[in-house]
């Protein structure tokens, strides 16, 4: 009698019981559901790659050849995983158990331990998207060509964030020789990077404090009663994060000897306009 299995990367499925073999690793959160259940039985509706709240969505995904495809999405993410700032992130809003185990950089691993500080209230997803088609974004956005959305909404009580980074066009090829690619890869890679920095501290971040202060209801931040402090407080903020995002490009192009200029960051990289 053969055995087959269907992987679902967090568990086995058993298509002949149509039931997993391993329970859900947050079993305990969703007491209504049997612990083997998987995306509360709607797999049209819900994803669910790894079992844990800190999502990769699509990110890791591979041909049937085992290559990824997309190499410069997973290197952007890998690296924000890698910087202080990136892994702070992750940490305070993974769920105990959850672990990173890089792809196209060697040795970058996270564990985590305990369950992030934020991992209750928040959950956070990363997404390739073609955004150029991408029907939620804003049409403007799509026409101006994105290379980053955030989307959120409120899903049973915590606030859902989905970062997308815009999909692979067909003259990018990163491979896991870049630190020995071309200058304009290299550009690539860190415009890449920058992407997911201006949409996590940006506009996420933002969504999420709105969120905890009770002022962000599924899209919609409530009225500002003083716009002159509102105001106000994007530039304070604008100008803090800039300051992170700053600092990692640059820190990432000198540890890994990236052949992009002072100029080409500050001009032609960053971006750290706020908008709604």
């Amino acid at each position: 009698m053969e055995l087959s299995l269907n992987d679902f990367h967090a568990r086995l499925q058993d298509p002949q019981l149509l039931r997993f073999w391993q329970t859900d690793p947050h079993a305990v959160k969703y007491l209504a559901w049997s612990p083997y259940n998987h995306v509360y039985n709607n797999p049209l509706k819900f994803i669910d790659p790894d079992g844990k709240d800190v999502g990769l969505g699509n990110l890791y995904n591979k041909d049937k050849s085992g290559n990824l495809l997309y190499p410069r999405q997973v290197l952007a993410f890998e690296l924000f995983a890698l910087t202080k700032t990136g892994k702070e992130f992750i940490l305070n809003h993974a769920q105990k158990g959850f672990s990173l185990k890089g792809e196209m950089i060697k040795g970058l691993k996270i564990n985590v331990e305990n369950a992030g500080k934020l991992s209750k209230n928040i959950d956070a997803s990363f997404r390739v998207t073609d955004l150029d088609v991408y029907e939620k974004i804003p049409k403007a956005l799509r026409i101006i060509g994105a290379d980053g959305y955030t989307e959120a909404e409120i899903k049973e009580g915590k606030l859902s964030v989905t970062y997308h980074l815009n999909i692979d066009k067909d003259d990018v090829k990163v491979t896991k020789d870049w630190k020995k690619a071309s200058p304009n890869i290299h550009f690539i890679i860190l415009k890449s990077l920058d992407t997911w920095l201006h949409e996590v501290f940006i506009h996420g971040d933002r969504m999420e404090r709105e969120f905890i202060k009770g002022t962000y209801n599924n899209g919609i931040v409530k009225k500002i009663t003083n716009e002159d402090d509102d105001h106000k407080m994007r530039n304070l903020n604008t100008l803090k994060y800039s300051k992170i995002i700053d600092s990692t490009l640059f820190g990432i192009r000198n540890a890994f000897s990236l052949q992009v200029s002072d100029k080409d960051i500050n001009k032609h990289i960053i971006f750290t306009g706020y908008s709604d």
